[in-house]
């Protein structure tokens, strides 16, 4: 939800963003009155906005109430580097997954967030800790912490070419992550496994982690140069 500071001087786009952003992980469907107080903006100009942008198909009329459009799904599916990373990402993941038995997971940083490009899910999955698509604050969990200290290289095992994590809360969740790099070493993204309750202890899951990491790299950089 948008701060007190945001006034009437914001632009259409800010406006338009601010709608879209109201919707979170967990939301499907959300009624006017809820997107306009998450986007701090009053009733009436979103639902001016809404019905913009569901003749556009950004937005869906689901029951009175208003959900993410197909079009967004299209543009989003649309941006090169992600679909381009999951392309190279998924065959390897699937690999790793049939391997060690536990849920895989890509992720990127931006700025002082983790966004989740892509999951491959073990057969035994009952909860994730992160969803397609999902921004999360990177120091809000073990999952987050370790993708952004791995990426940003403030991990002292960053070094070995894995960051392994304990979450401090539970002493459970190992999380054992390693980089993905591009053709100038360049992180541009992190892969990333939790195993606890895999029979496997994460020094060696750190070398599968790894091995996986590199093999997705080359995979990028040799669909980057077709």
């Amino acid at each position: 939800m948008r701060t007190a500071d945001w006034t009437d001087s914001v632009t259409v786009l800010d406006r338009l963003t601010a709608v879209l952003e109201a919707f979170g992980d967990d939301d499907a469907e959300l009624g006017v009155t809820e997107l306009a107080r998450r986007a701090n903006l009053p009733k009436s100009t979103v639902s001016r906005i809404a019905a913009d942008l569901t003749r556009q198909g950004c937005l869906d009329h689901l029951d009175g109430r208003l959900g993410l459009g197909a079009k967004l799904f299209e543009l989003g599916n649309a941006v090169e580097g992600p679909r381009v990373l999951r392309e190279a990402a998924l065959p390897v993941m699937a690999g790793l997954r049939e391997a060690i038995g536990q849920t895989v997971y890509v992720a990127v940083v931006e700025g002082m967030d983790v966004v989740t490009i892509c999951i491959v899910r073990s057969r035994s999955s009952q909860a994730s800790a992160a969803a397609i698509g999902m921004r999360r604050p990177a120091d809000a969990s073990p999952y987050g912490r370790t993708i952004f200290a791995c990426a940003t290289r403030e991990s002292a095992e960053r070094v070995a070419g894995a960051a392994v994590e304990r979450s401090e809360s539970t002493h459970r969740g190992t999380w054992v992550a390693s980089p993905i790099v591009g053709a100038a070493s360049e992180v541009l993204a992190v892969l990333a496994i939790d195993v606890a309750g895999a029979h496997i202890n994460s020094d060696d899951a750190a070398l599968d982690v790894r091995a996986a990491a590199l093999a997705i790299s080359r995979r990028l950089t040799a669909l980057r140069s077709n």
